[in-house]
């Protein structure tokens, strides 16, 4: 049952001339900072983005997996620390409770850290990484190349139909990048157009000899969880289907979460510390008791749930 994840790190690989000096104020900092979970690393690396050119580096992690990145990224910096796991717990859904085979479609890829630990353990073109801003696009291009051309990418946003146009802001950053209703709802931001895809247009377009896998959607789309699905609705109808999404503790309605309950074919989980049934919107708000933070929660069809002992909210 599952796939290993890998995370050991291998070696680092600077691409810059100031990369090298900058690995070790990093790990200088990472020293003091690893016992508070390298907080601090993310403001250091914000505030020496306003000085420095984009720095590339690229991280080996196990055999198997090759990420580039910008190390002054504030959100992707800790991957250089060699005991620093991102989403520890999505780590363990792939190793511990899916199948060893499956077609991954990873919504909102970012620069593809999902897609690249996923596909190294699967066979080739079984992932489908999906980014609609085009800056982080090309980055996760550059990871697709580097990684064999082993996943496809496309560059669209996902939505609830396929073919339209929407403004698609990145002015929060390449973690928050989101839609917005138009240019006016937003101002001094920084918006593009984006062309939309749904879910069920991207699971059709794979070819025959993954029509009988499950499929695993992790949606990373932030605050759009709800259109995605509407844009998922075959898939979901007539596939096993597991989806990992966030809920955030910011969202005291649970929007996503009451629509996939509200839908009756899942079973919701939290996986964020252990696992936990959630039945209603309440369970989950138990769960979510920092606003600021985001929850992993998972949905799956009673028929095919890797969770059949897993301990429920008393």
């Amino acid at each position: 049952m599952g796939i290993k994840i890998p995370t050991d790190i291998r070696r680092l690989q600077p691409r810059s001339v100031w990369a090298r000096p900058l690995i070790m104020l990093f790990k200088f900092v990472g020293v003091i900072t690893r016992p508070f979970s390298y907080r601090g690393v993310g403001s250091l690396s914000r505030y020496m983005a306003k000085f420095l050119p984009s720095i590339p580096i690229e991280v080996s992690l196990g055999n198997s997996a090759r990420i580039e990145f910008n190390l002054l990224d504030y959100y992707w910096s800790r991957l250089i620390y060699p005991n620093f796991r991102y989403e520890p717990e999505i780590a363990n859904l792939f190793e511990q409770s899916l199948p060893e085979d499956f077609l991954f479609i990873d919504c909102g890829a970012n620069i593809g850290f999902w897609s690249i630990m996923v596909s190294g353990q699967l066979p080739d073109n079984r992932v489908v990484a999906i980014e609609a801003a085009p800056s982080t696009f090309e980055v996760l291009r550059t990871n697709f190349e580097i990684n064999n051309r082993r996943f496809k990418i496309v560059q669209r946003a996902i939505a609830d139909s396929s073919g339209q146009t929407v403004s698609f802001s990145t002015n929060t950053g390449h973690a928050a990048a989101h839609v917005v209703a138009n240019e006016s709802s937003d101002t001094a931001q920084r918006v593009v157009e984006v062309e939309t895809v749904t879910i069920d247009d991207v699971v059709a377009n794979e070819d025959d000899l993954s029509a009988h896998l499950p499929v695993v959607l992790k949606l990373d789309v932030e605050g759009f969880e709800i259109e995605a699905l509407k844009g998922a609705m075959e898939t979901i109808s007539n596939r096993d289907v597991v989806v990992i999404y966030e809920c955030h503790g910011a969202d005291r309605d649970c929007l996503a979460t009451k629509y996939l309950l509200d839908l009756g074919i899942f079973r919701i989980y939290a996986i964020d510390t252990g696992v936990s049934e959630v039945r209603t919107t309440s369970d989950a708000l138990k769960i979510k008791t920092k606003i600021e933070k985001g929850y992993n929660f998972v949905a799956v069809k009673p028929s095919f749930d890797p969770f059949l002992h897993a301990a429920t909210i008393s």
